[in-house]
């Protein structure tokens, strides 16, 4: 455990026997929140109008799951420690990566065998700060026809995995027309002159493996980078005809093997064009979506 997590030059297991549990850094490694923008929902257009001038990623919270050996003083001193000042610099050798912290709660603690475990809230106010962009190296993953802004995600060493289908290809929300629903008449009065989709949420189910971890964080971040620049993402996927013009919103993490070099994550995008699709009709099958044209012949 010796060496795996230093804190400000003080080696947290040695100091104070903590350490971090399996599956400790999911939290702590998905991508931040974009910051709320500004929609326009026109109620006579399909989809919203979203102010993508100048996006920013907002902080984030998340927990980090530890444990420690020994008495209760010696986790007294490490909460002391990394309370002394509000910033911390917390060096994950299993990540082989750096973060600048700082701590906001402790919700959870529990013994088990001679362990304390707890987890601790904390806060990363300054994603991506200081970021130098690389372009992404790719060595492992296969092209399949998924792209952004034309760049096919195997560039970024990343798979779009089984599920995703199944988010993308259903339909929005349907904006209301105007309804009277008086109290003295039988049924409602709907306008019903035309219908219009609202805005829709796609979560793309999404696997990322690299040959080091260096390209592992490096194919990670180029990806995130890319995905909040200025003005709408165009995206295509292979299992779809329609083009989707998009923009991210949040991520989240469900593995990471480090000692591996990979990881499956997850992104939601809010689609702007989210009209009835005219080119194709889907249905799911067996839980499967298969997307047939307008001549009934299937696609995929």
């Amino acid at each position: 455990m010796t060496g795996r997590l230093i804190i400000d030059t003080v080696d947290a297991y040695t100091a104070f026997g903590v350490f971090v549990t399996e599956g400790g850094y999911k939290d702590l490694m998905a991508y931040p929140d974009l910051k709320p923008v500004e929609v326009n929902d026109w109620w006579e257009h399909d989809g919203v109008e979203a102010d993508l001038s100048a996006p920013a990623l907002d902080v984030k919270s998340f927990p980090i799951s530890f444990a420690h050996t020994g008495y209760e003083p010696r986790l007294n001193e490490f909460i002391a420690h990394i309370t002394d000042g509000a910033y911390h610099d917390f060096e994950f050798a299993d990540l082989g990566l750096t973060f600048r912290l700082r701590l906001e709660s402790q919700s959870a603690y529990d013994l088990l065998r001679g362990l304390g475990l707890f987890s601790l809230s904390f806060s990363d106010d300054f994603p991506l700060k200081d970021y130098v962009y690389v372009a992404p190296a790719n060595g492992i993953a296969r092209s399949e026809g998924n792209t952004l802004d034309d760049v096919d995600f195997s560039e970024y060493g990343i798979t779009v995995l089984e599920g995703t289908a199944a988010d993308v290809l259903k339909i929005a929300a349907i904006k209301g027309n105007l309804l009277q629903n008086a109290s003295g008449l039988y049924g409602a009065a709907y306008d019903g002159e035309f219908v219009k989709m609202g805005k829709k949420e796609i979560r793309l189910n999404l696997l990322i493996r690299a040959t080091t971890l260096s390209d592992l964080w490096n194919n990670y971040y180029a990806f995130l980078y890319d995905l909040v620049q200025p003005d709408e993402r165009t995206l295509l996927l292979s299992f779809d005809t329609l083009q989707h013009n998009c923009y991210y919103q949040s991520g989240s993490v469900d593995v990471i093997i480090p000692s591996e070099c990979w990881m499956k994550f997850s992104i939601t995008l809010a689609v702007a064009n989210s009209g009835i699709r005219e080119d194709a009709l889907y249905f799911y099958i067996n839980g499967q979506p298969f997307l047939f044209n307008n001549e009934n012949v299937l696609i995929n």
